[in-house]
């Protein structure tokens, strides 16, 4: 409490000489002549008065003098006097004013936390969400695994059991239609669980990596060769730039073809047959660009981000999406990132989308360590 009273400037025995007349100094902050009982202006008109009457009173008797400074003294004596009395009072309204302050104070740190726990609240709701969006995704996801496994694995099954039951009775051209058959659903079913291996893989920064310098040209004509078989069914034609037009990159031969055959077998799903799909090459000192073009059902705008998020895949429904897991274009998405490039998706002005990525040419970006798969999928 005695720090108040030296920092109070109001009060002149406390500024200039450190005296404390009364208990209330210790946390009083007013002015001196408030403590004596009578307010500066008054203070100031007695003095004036005082200078006026002396002269008049100067022929008056001494005791008429005397009695005079007795009763000045006596109004004094009587100010600091009630003064004294009144140090509850003045103690009660500066300990009044610093509760206010103090829960001016606390008013204002609530007023801080509520708006920190508002913040808190709105983030916590977010995530909540994000949550609820993801674990509808994964749903979705297994269920589209599920679905995807059985399919292939009820069809090797029930090809096997005809060949078992029926070997007398079966001609060598069925019963090599049924091994063909088998064999193309347990492909179907090693491309799956690899997809889900790789992505495993990225996203642990397990993936092994083979740099080298690679032609593009090499990597796009033998995805073409891959899905040959599909696009001849659907009767899909496929134009690939010409040999030696494209120039190196350093990258992996094999990621890089996991990445144009996933691309080009996800032009094939949405593209109808008797449709087309075209491989453009855009190059520079620094890097090149591959874009495939396809004449399908294209992608909404909105949506040109999101196919490329985990267990995400076109169509709204399990009947009307099309056959794979949905991480193609997520492991497409980690190849390329993680080879130093970039990869997008975009509308074509005509019927059908684009599916692009460029590469550098000059100087790679290092591996990341681990790469995590969190953009949008459609394959």
């Amino acid at each position: 409490m005695s720090e108040q009273c030296q920092t109070n400037k109001n009060c002149v025995l406390s500024r200039r000489l450190g005296l404390k007349l009364y208990n209330r100094c210790d946390y009083c902050h007013h002015r001196f002549v408030d403590c004596i009982g009578t307010q500066y202006n008054i203070v100031i008109m007695i003095t004036f008065a005082v200078l006026l009457v002396l002269p008049y009173v100067t022929d008056q008797p001494a005791f008429q003098k005397v009695g005079t400074i007795g009763i000045v003294l006596f109004l004094l004596m009587l100010g600091i006097f009630v003064n004294t009395k009144t140090d509850a009072l003045y103690r009660s309204e500066y300990e009044l004013k610093s509760k206010t302050f103090e829960m001016g104070k606390l008013n204002s740190e609530l007023t801080q936390l509520n708006h920190s726990l508002s913040l808190r609240s709105a983030e916590l709701t977010q995530a909540n969400e994000e949550l609820r969006t993801l674990d509808k995704i994964k749903s979705d996801f297994l269920s589209t695994v599920s679905h995807e496994f059985r399919s292939p694995l009820t069809s090797i099954k029930a090809f096997a059991d005809i060949l078992l039951n029926n070997k007398e009775t079966m001609t060598p051209t069925e019963s090599n239609e049924f091994v063909t058959i088998i064999e193309e659903e347990a492909d179907r079913l090693t491309r799956m669980v690899t997809d889900i291996l790789d992505l495993s893989k990225l996203e642990s920064g397990t993936l092994e990596w083979k740099l080298e310098p690679v032609r593009l040209d090499n990597v796009i004509a033998k995805a073409a060769t891959t899905i040959g078989a599909v696009c001849r069914e659907k009767k899909i034609q496929v134009t690939i730039p010409p040999e030696n037009t494209i120039p190196m990159v350093l990258g992996d031969f094999d990621r890089l073809i996991q990445v144009v055959t996933n691309l080009l077998d996800n032009a094939v799903k949405f593209t109808e047959e008797g449709g087309r799909i075209t491989v453009e090459t855009q190059t520079s000192p620094v890097d090149v660009t591959i874009l495939v073009h396809d004449t399908g059902a294209g992608i909404p705008e909105d949506q040109t981000e999101a196919v490329f998020d985990r267990f995400k895949q076109g169509g709204d429904t399990l009947t009307d999406k099309p056959r794979g897991t949905g991480l193609g274009l997520p492991i497409c998405k980690d190849i390329i990132e993680a080879l130093g490039g970039t990869i997008w998706a975009e509308q074509r002005k005509e019927p059908g989308a684009i599916f692009a990525f460029r590469l550098p040419t000059a100087r790679p970006a290092p591996l990341p360590a681990a790469s995590a798969c969190s953009e949008p999928a459609g394959g």
